[in-house]
């Protein structure tokens, strides 16, 4: 027992102290603590005169001399501080603004979600009431701040510079340095009024562009303003969301929230601006009006002071419409990130199995697709408060104007269109949320194909997905065409709407005798042209916009709403509610009396320990009406202890570790925790964080360099550390993709060592590594570092017996390795979802021996001693060279990236783009007619112009010959308006959908370096900001510059013949904006890019998130992640707003230069002009004029939007996989026929500049021979896999042949039909269980049945309601259940070469030896090729290969490779790789491989007698395995 004097603690931990060389004390952590006694003083002072001391620090059985360990933490100290500098200055600046610190407001999420999770968890301290846990936690960051220093703060934010990830453009390389002010300092009000701040902007980078090479990236842009920060918005809309206590987030509220109470200034100066707009161009009708009159009464004078007046409104007007879609952009893109945000904290408070309901393809459609429609939509919802006055003014003009109520005819006229609007658009939202039901089932199996592309390649089922997404696409453009056709139907009234209702509008005033005149006419067709605008098409998009935006809130809303303590209680059993735990009731009382309750193990402390957890009565359902998971759990975990969880495939045990995690969405029952614990876990498919090896170990922790290098070599990493080129800045991809099944759960359970938990939950990760290693990760990993390592750390802190009882540690490991299971504490045997057997191994070691099919008499039972003695130890001090590497690497500047950085490959929109894009319009004269059908509306308009200018008062004759030919001028408006809409709407969704198809036939047959090299958020972002952007923004830009295009060409023609002097101020107008266009352009295009470049880094942080929200949730990460994710929303919200502000200058020189050209010619007609009929259509000509300016901003817009066409484009023009090759003759149909192999000379490696994986390897494999391969991680096991699928291509040296045949020479999709393989991951998808087992539909439900039978699964079958057609997740399967279900389908498609990639690795003995028994009596006569870690897989092969640095280090019969002389030998006596690798497995488990193998081997050898072999030898077949319970 410990003595609980403090300074007798000391003693005893003092050695263990030296560790802490220049680290920061234990001691200086909680020197502010004003409780601690004065023993404890002297323990820091002496301590402190320790680690003054040279000494030597002892990791494990290595020594380190202290010196390298200090001069490396120094090194690597000051490395740190350089690389990060950034970093943790942006960190502390963002204190001030971040919601998580006291002067903030959390997130509206946090304590919502998880205020009543005390329904399955129940905290109880009073075991620990003389514990105060805060007193040993590490120091935070103090969240009170000064003001002063929160004012310096806010000066100097920088935040596009900090976010250290894998997508910052690289450093060093840029010739311009981002300016130290924001954009919006050093400019008044008037210079930012007119947008000088952002000409200047665009000015420098045009400037960059002509200077240098480069592109525009996030490192070129502006120090980003506080008001625009992220940080600040959300800070507002917190504080809002707790002010107003909002607990549903339903569309009425984000409404409210958005459009008033977090932007109510905002709102009314947007409506102020507008009105301002508006108005003034109303007040410019009435002038246009009074002009006309003045000219027709040859009052000149009059005439220029109208022309005066008309000139300084149109300037209001024009400043007031561009400073309001200048706020208004600002708005949008606040308003998408903020909600992207908003999404974001939502998403990771939630459940794995909570997100999983929520459809992953839905979330990420909606951040990265629907929010998109924002930025161009949003400036129509505020016009919605212009229309009562707009109509309110018209009504008056034209009481005025004629004099009574009879004007207001005219406004009844256009009001008839509202009803029909609306009628529209109700249909409309239905339709769209269909359709964007139809988008996330779309982007779901897309990402089901990035993520799954080695396997869709392996298994041949490109085609299956293709057809699979097509045909969605196809549903989806069916939609997007109702859509668009019903929106054709109201723009075709609002087009014409001015030609259609004057007309009927004079016609009435005609026929009931209203005297006319041509002001009035011509005043009235103007003002119909404003109603048109402001009344009928503003409306049309306002209507659009408010479904559009009630859709968007609607979808956002169900996952705000979506709570985080969604664990909902079953009523069918009766609800247990107690905080306590009461032994004296429990069902398990007498296996918890027997348990041993002292740490025991070797080298450990015998002393009572506390109970960390208790499970009561505890039922788990993954679905509400399904069979229970798990049932009736009863448990009782104490600390210090290792309790085995064991049993068969689907018998519950990572159900019951997901009960623990809170994973399981159904419950009943009770989970008590006494306090609260920290978890760790390591999954059985290990979540990989895409970043380097060190981000993914830390995982948002702080740096302690001494744990960090235990963690290293205890997990077994600083091998694989040192054969990385840029050691543990080794750049990982998504998911671990250039890493092996054992590298991944070797890092995963770094990082869950690194956590220093309470309590640690193992899903098998010793499955995925070789036996050497799993027995090393045991002992070193689990028992010396959990156990003896971590408890005494930071001894300091430990001062009782009950603070140190506290701080020991449980372990809950899943495994199916029953020699490990041997070696715990505690046991569970679960089966069918129950516990039926648990307690100390020693007690029920006859049921554990039983779950293995071994008799408990056999006298070769495992003894860990002996193990031990067997073990072979390391004698190089690995680790001492890993110090050596990280230090020589940190001093490197630059560190090569895993994935190619997109602005290096992102080009601009071309001529050939266009030219590309225009020509998958079919008929591609399609778009010639639709340019002709825009001219020749701008010619009947006209016409009917001059037909209304002919009417004369008292010519009655001569006025029915106007209104013949204008209705036939109307009416062939509307008719050619309906055709070229559809001809557009048509043309646009073709060619969207021949580029979509294009698009992912390239994809999924492009080869596996282009995904290696490209996170799947940048190919995803493809899928849908790009594709949703073309379907939904293209065809009306496409229209207004046809449309505005040819009104302008018309106009200009016109006047020019009914003025020829106004040609060349016209000209220059044109010339002038033309000019402006083509120097702007490029630097607009670049900022666009810019702008979709930094939004992929923003959806990969939000897709790595979802898929590792538990270890988030677990490892209390929230603010790393939190962190990380802000501050890639501040370099996309940088650069949109840049963008879209680059837009709105551009838009208002433009404009301005038009306005210019306007006024002129209104000066001009009237100084020249005497005619009033000429001079009222010239007049009426000029007001459209100005439309060029229009169509050139249009022409931007489509310029940007062509980007996005030309980022598909890049996905399109792939180089796929090599197709071409293909022998068609009769032998290479029925090829193979025996299934021989043969590796000559084979060099491959991965991508280009990086290591060779196969260095000249070479052998032979005869037709039906079994072979097994083995090789520690990183040997080229798995490369000759890659090889023979030709995955990835070798060297053109090598030959890889089958049959005597290349394979280079035969077709990529006949020579992966003909190898069949069970994945070390095995790969499921979304969808009915026939489509996982026979997508193809080769075979009858019968022989699927039958496999299923084969395999244990027809009881699986039977649960299932609809049977084979039962739709299935994946998500709910273990990865024992989907090696089967992959062991079905290799059955059906039987072939003559098999490949085994560690199949059997996550599956139990039992499981195991019934795999095997089928493997060898189905594919007895075939090849077969097995990558095992359990060598008793591969003890009766044929032969073993023996890999080591991508060769064959040894091969032969693995009896040949475990003896010296196989004749008379009778143990395990060689020296080969092999024969220590069986030793390694144990003494019980080598006696059994060395029978096997000899057994084996005596069939076709004489040998001798086996009377002095004692290795009892088992077989299994299937007639004695009881049904595999799912």
């Amino acid at each position: 027992m410990i003595n609980s004097s403090s300074d007798k603690q000391c003693k005893r931990y003092q050695p263990i102290q030296s560790r802490y060389i220049e680290q920061p004390q234990p001691d200086e952590i909680v020197s502010s603590n004003t409780d601690l006694d004065q023993n404890d003083q002297q323990i820091r002072l002496r301590h402190q005169r320790t680690s003054r001391k040279k000494g030597s620090i002892k990791i494990r059985n290595l020594d380190i001399d202290s010196d390298i360990i200090k001069e490396d933490i120094s090194q690597e100290n000051k490395s740190d501080q350089e690389s990060d500098g950034g970093y943790i200055q942006n960190r502390n600046i963002q204190l001030a603004f971040t919601p998580n610190n006291e002067e903030e407001v959390e997130s509206p999420f946090k304590g919502r979600g998880h205020q009543n999770s005390d329904r399955l968890y129940r905290i109880n301290d009073i075991r620990t009431q003389n514990f105060n846990p805060q007193q040993y936690s590490t120091s935070k960051l103090p969240k009170d701040h000064d003001s002063s220093k929160a004012e310096i703060t806010i000066k100097s934010y920088k935040n596009l510079n900090s976010a250290n990830s894998l997508y910052s453009p690289t450093k060093g390389s840029q010739n311009l340095i981002q300016s130290e002010n924001n954009i919006y300092e050093n400019y008044n009000v008037f210079q930012r009024l007119i947008l000088y701040h952002v000409f200047s902007f665009m000015r420098e980078m045009k400037t960059l562009l002509k200077t240098s090479v480069q592109k525009i990236n996030i490192n070129h842009l502006p120090k980003q303003a506080v008001s625009d920060s992220i940080q600040f918005n959300l800070k507002i809309l917190y504080q809002q969301i707790k002010n107003n206590e909002y607990q549903n987030f339903n569309a009425s509220t984000l409404f409210k929230i958005f459009f008033w109470k977090i932007n109510k200034l905002m709102t009314l100066l947007i409506v102020f601006l507008a009105m301002l707009e508006t108005y003034s161009r109303f007040i410019m009708a009435i002038l246009t009006e009074t002009l006309i009159s003045a000219v027709e009464n040859q009052n000149i004078g009059d005439a220029y002071i109208q022309a005066f007046a008309l000139a300084v409104l149109s300037l209001i007007a024009l400043m007031s419409k561009h400073f309001q879609q200048y706020i208004i952009s600002n708005a949008a893109t606040k308003m998408r990130m903020i909600l992207i945000n908003l999404i974001y904290d939502r998403i990771i408070e939630l459940h794995s199995s909570q997100i999983a309901h929520l459809n992953i393809g839905k979330i990420m459609n909606l951040v990265s697709s629907d929010l998109n429609v924002i930025e161009y939509q949003l400036a129509y919802i505020y016009q919605v408060t212009v229309i009562p006055g707009s109509l309110l003014l018209t009504s008056i003009i034209l009481w005025l104007r004629f004099d009574g109520p009879i004007g207001l005819i005219a406004i009844l006229f256009c009001g008839i269109l509202y009803p029909l609007q609306i009628i529209i658009q109700k249909v409309n939202k239905t339709i769209l949320l269909k359709t964007r039901k139809l988008q996330d089932q779309r982007i779901q199996q897309t990402n089901t194909v990035i993520e799954g592309i080695k396997y869709i390649k392996m298994y041949v089922w490109e085609s299956i997905f293709e057809k699979k997404i097509m045909s969605l696409r196809e549903k989806e453009f069916l939609y997007y065409l109702n859509i668009h056709v019903l929106n054709l139907i109201d723009r075709s009234f609002n087009f014409s709407v001015h030609i259609w209702g004057s007309f009927c509008f004079i016609l009435f005033l005609y026929f009931n005798n209203i005297p006319l005149s041509i002001s009035s006419i011509m005043g009235t067709i103007q003002l119909m042209s404003m109603i048109k605008y402001y009344c009928i098409f503003q409306v049309s998009y306002a209507f659009q916009a408010l479904m559009n935006f009630s859709v968007i809130f609607q979808r956002v809303s169900d996952i705000l709403k979506y709570q985080s303590n969604n664990l909902t209680t079953i009523d069918c059993y009766n609800k247990t509610t107690f905080t306590g735990y009461d032994l004296q009731h429990q069902p398990i009382q007498q296996l918890i009396q027997e348990r041993g309750r002292g740490l025991n193990r070797k080298g450990s402390i015998n002393l009572q320990s506390t109970t960390l957890l208790t499970i009561y009565q505890y039922f788990g359902r993954w679905q509400k009406d399904g069979i229970p998971a798990i049932n009736g759990i009863n448990l009782d975990i104490k600390s210090g202890e290792i309790v085995a969880v064991i049993g068969k495939v689907g018998s519950g045990k990572s159900t019951l570790l997901s009960a623990i995690l809170q994973d399981v969405p159904f419950y009943e029952g009770m989970i008590n925790q006494q306090r609260k614990l920290k978890l760790a876990y390591v999954e059985q498919d290990p979540f990989i964080y895409a970043g380097s090896i060190r981000e993914n170990i830390l995982f948002g922790k702080e740096y302690d360099y001494t744990l960090y290098l235990k963690v290293l070599e205890v997990s077994c990493l600083d091998q694989d550390i040192l054969s990385f080129k840029q050691g543990d800045k080794t750049e990982i991809g998504e998911k671990g993709t250039n890493l092996s099944g054992g590298q991944k759960a070797r890092l995963s359970l770094a990082r869950a060592l690194y956590q220093m938990a309470d309590l640690y939950l193992f899903d098998d990760p010793l499955s995925a590594v070789d036996s050497k290693v799993a027995n090393k990760i045991f002992d070193n990993a689990i028992k010396d570092f959990i156990f003896k390592f971590q408890p005494n750390y930071r001894p300091s802190l430990i001062r009782s017996h009950q603070a140190f009882l506290s701080q020991l540690p449980s372990v809950i490991l899943v495994t199916h390795q029953i020699s490990f299971a041997l070696e715990c504490d505690y046991v569970i045997i679960l089966d069918g979802g129950k516990i039926i057997h648990q307690g100390p191994k020693n007690k029920i070691k006859k049921h554990i021996l039983e779950t293995s099919n071994i008799e408990s008499n056999n006298t070769n039972i495992e003894k860990p001693n002996l193990i031990r003695s067997l073990k072979i130890r390391r004698p190089s001090k690995l680790i001492s060279r890993v110090v050596t590497q990280i230090t020589k690497i940190n001093k490197e500047e630059h560190t090569p990236q895993l994935y190619v950085a997109e602005d290096q490959i992102q080009q601009d929109a071309s001529l050939s783009t266009y030219k590309r894009y225009f020509s998958y319009w079919k008929p591609f004269l399609l778009i010639f007619l639709i340019l002709c059908q825009n001219i020749a509306s701008e010619i009947i308009n006209n016409y009917y112009y001059k037909e209304m200018a002919q009417f004369k008062q008292d010519d009655t004759q001569n006025n029915e010959i106007v209104f013949k030919n204008a209705s036939i001028l109307v009416i062939g408006s509307y008719i050619n308006n309906v055709i070229k809409y559809f001809l557009n709407i048509f043309g646009v969704l073709t060619s969207n959908n021949i580029i979509h198809n294009k698009m992912l036939k390239t994809l999924i047959r492009s080869p596996i370096e282009y995904f290696d090299t490209n996170p799947s958020g940048r190919l995803i972002n493809r899928f849908s900001t790009d594709l949703s952007l073309a379907d939904t923004q293209i065809q009306q830009t496409i229209t207004d510059i046809f449309e505005q295009g040819s009104q302008f060409i018309v106009s200009l023609v016109t006047i020019a013949i009914l003025q020829p002097y106004f040609t060349f101020p016209a000209l220059f107008t044109v010339a002038s904006t033309v000019f402006i266009f083509r120097i702007t352009r490029i630097v607009i295009s670049q900022l666009k890019i810019c702008d979709l470049i930094s939004r992929s880094p923003l959806f990969d942080q939000f897709k790595i998130s979802i898929y590792g929200v538990t270890q988030i949730r677990i490892n209390e990460n929230y603010s790393w992640i939190k962190d990380k994710f802000l501050k890639l929303s501040n370099q996309s919200m940088q650069a949109n707003l840049l963008f879209l502000y680059s837009q709105k200058c551009f838009g208002f020189y433009i404009d301005l230069f038009g306005q210019f050209a306007n006024i002129t010619g209104i000066f001009l007609i009237i100084f020249m002009i005497d005619d009033p009929k000429i001079f009222s259509q010239a007049l009426l000509l000029l007001s459209t004029f100005n439309t060029q300016a229009g169509t050139l901003r249009q022409f931007m817009a489509f310029d940007s939007m062509m980007n996005s066409i030309n980022r598909m484009f890049e996905i399109c023009d792939i180089e796929i996989e090599d197709q071409s090759k293909q022998l068609c003759d009769l032998e290479v149909q029925i090829w193979p026929r025996l299934g021989t192999i043969q590796f000559s000379n084979v060099e491959m490696q991965y991508r280009k500049n990086t290591p060779f994986v196969l260095k000249g390897m070479s052998f032979n494999i005869k037709d039906k021979e079994k072979i097994g391969i083995v090789g520690r991680t990183g040997s080229g096991k798995s490369s000759i896999i890659y090889s023979l699928f030709r995955m990835t291509e070798i060297e053109e040296e090598g030959t890889i042949s089958i049959d005597d045949q290349d394979i280079k020479k035969i077709a990529l999709n006949k020579l992966r039909q003909e190898i069949s393989i069970i994945p070390q991951v095995p790969f499921l998808f979304k969808g009915t269980l026939r489509e996982n087992l026979d997508p193809l539909r080769k075979f009858d439900d019968n022989k699927i049945i039958t496999a299923l039978i084969e395999t244990g699964l027809d009881g699986f079958l039977q649960l299932l309601p609809e049977e084979l057609n039962h739709e299935i997740d994946p998500d709910l399967f273990s990865i024992g259940q989907k090696q089967l279900i992959c062991l079905s389908r290799v059955l059906l498609n039987k072939k003559k070469i098999l490949v085994l990639d560690e199949a059997t690795a996550n599956v139990d003995m039992i499981t195991d030896c019934l795999i095997q028994q089928i493997i060898k009596e189905k594919f007895n006569d075939c090849t077969i090729l097995t990558i095992a870690h359990r060598l008793n897989t591969i003890a009766d092969y044929d032969r073993i290969f023996v890999l080591d640095d991508g060769k064959v280090l040894e091969q032969g019969h693995p009896y040949e490779l475990l003896v010296q002389n196989p004749k008379i030998s009778t143990y395990i006596n060689s020296d080969s790789v092999f024969a220590k690798m069986v030793l390694q497995t144990g003494s019980k488990n080598s006696s059994q491989i060395y029978g096997i193998a000899r057994k084996c081997y005596q069939k076709y050898h004489d040998i001798g007698s086996r009377s002095n072999c004692n290795s009892k030898i088992f077989d299994v077949s299937p007639s004695s395995i009881n049904e595999f319970n799912f």
